[in-house]
């Protein structure tokens, strides 16, 4: 049984990382509780903790929802602020065995990822930036 979901969450300028511990417990309380459904579906809702992204204030709520494990693995992460979504990123995993050389495999199939998700956030950035939407300073960091 899942007794904890762990997200691990990093900021790319900053290069921090915050991890949101989500009890799946019975009786869990508290807002880091996860509800599950008559299905086995997982579900959160807890305030943002670390300063992600800084076009983003703290403001934010994240709405997290999970299927059961399985064959297959279906993540979503979501940021709220003032009742609107804002970001929304999904993730979707199929189970596959770990062996020497299936991970040889996706090495080899996922080589520049890190680089292009690097790209990614840096070009996405930019065009934010462009676009003069607000820079928000780190609230932990001196100006």
């Amino acid at each position: 049984a899942v007794e904890a979901i762990v997200l691990e969450v990093t900021n790319t300028p900053w290069k921090e990382r915050h991890c949101y511990v989500l009890d799946a417990r019975p009786g869990a309380i508290g807002p880091h509780a996860l509800h599950i459904d008559a299905k086995g579906r997982f579900s959160a809702t807890f305030p943002k903790e670390l300063h992600v992204s800084p076009f983003m204030t703290m403001d934010h709520t994240y709405r997290f929802n999970a299927t059961p494990p399985g064959n297959h693995l279906g993540l979503s992460l979501e940021n709220w602020c003032q009742g609107e979504r804002v970001f929304r990123a999904d993730l979707s995993l199929r189970r596959r065995p770990a062996t020497v050389e299936s991970l040889r495999a996706l090495t080899r199939a996922h080589r520049a990822q890190t680089r292009r998700v690097w790209a990614g956030i840096h070009l996405q950035a930019a065009l934010l930036a462009a676009k003069r939407v607000p820079f928000q300073r780190h609230p932990g960091r001196a100006a």
